[in-house]
């Protein structure tokens, strides 16, 4: 949450800048953002205005999907067969 709408803005621009889908800067009250985000259990912070915010480049090290593809559970043997059977159809 900011304090400053002008800050958000700048925010939203520089999540822009990295490929997140266009935000937009909306005025909620504080309270209904707090009840929101602790029915969900979700974090929440409040940037005064002036203080200097800097979006991270990413949330997560490491995707659930990123994880799962360098955890096989198919040998490669098997892995092997199915590639040669998908180059067999072109």
């Amino acid at each position: 949450m900011f304090e400053s709408e002008d800050d958000a803005t700048r925010v939203a621009l520089m999540l822009e800048a990295q490929d997140f889908p266009t935000p937009t800067v909306e005025a909620i009250d504080p309270e209904e953002i707090k009840a929101f985000c602790e029915s969900a259990d979700y974090d929440w912070e409040f940037i005064p205005e002036g203080a200097l915010f800097i979006p991270p480049e990413a949330n997560l090290e490491e995707t659930d999907w990123q994880a799962d593809a360098t955890e096989s559970e198919m040998p490669d043997s098997e892995l092997d067969r199915i590639r040669r059977q998908l180059e067999g159809l072109l």
